[in-house]
C-alpha cells in the first residue's frame, strides 16, 4: 500500500483488504524514496530520528544530516520551528556549546507513530502545516 506506512495507518473506509506490503520509512533512505514531499520527508525523519531511536534526543546538526534538501525544495528550518512551537520538541542548549538539543515530548509518541503511519493521508494539524509549507 503506498503512501501508508503500516496498518494503522489505513484509512477507515477501507474494508477486507489484505495488504501485502506498505511503504516501508525505517531508514533515512526509505523515506528519502518515499511517495512524499521534500517537506514531508524532512518531517518524518525528524520525527523518526526523535521518537523511535535510542537517545533523549538530537543535535540540531544531526537532525538535518542526510536529508538531501535544499531551502529551494524545502525547509527544514520552518519545519523545526513548527515542532518547537507544538511542543513536540523541546529545545535546549547542548553542553560545552554544542549547540542546540531537540529532545522529543514523549506525551506525544503515540500521536506521532499515527502520523508517520498515515503518511500522505495524515489529518494531523503537523503534518497538514507542513505539507502546506512552501520552501524558502
Amino acid at each position: 500500500m503506498h503512501r501508508v506506512s503500516s496498518a494503522k495507518g489505513v484509512p477507515v473506509w477501507v474494508t477486507d483488504a489484505e495488504v501485502e506490503r506498505f511503504e516501508t520509512v525505517s531508514t533515512v533512505a526509505q523515506i528519502r524514496a518515499a511517495d512524499l514531499t521534500p517537506n514531508q520527508r524532512i518531517l518524518v525523519t525528524m520525527i523518526k530520528k526523535t521518537f523511535f531511536q535510542k537517545g533523549s534526543g538530537r543535535k540540531e546538526e544531526a537532525l538535518l544530516r542526510g536529508l538531501g534538501a535544499t531551502p529551494a525544495t524545502a525547509n527544514p528550518t520552518k519545519i523545526l520551528n513548527l515542532l518547537v512551537r507544538e511542543e513536540v520538541f523541546e529545545s535546549h542548549k547542548g553542553s560545552g556549546g554544542s549547540g542546540t538539543i531537540y529532545s522529543p515530548n514523549r506525551a506525544l509518541a503515540a500521536r506521532m507513530k499515527q502520523m508517520v503511519s498515515e503518511l500522505t493521508l495524515s489529518k494531523d494539524p503537523i503534518w497538514q502545516a507542513v505539507t502546506n509549507l512552501k520552501a524558502s
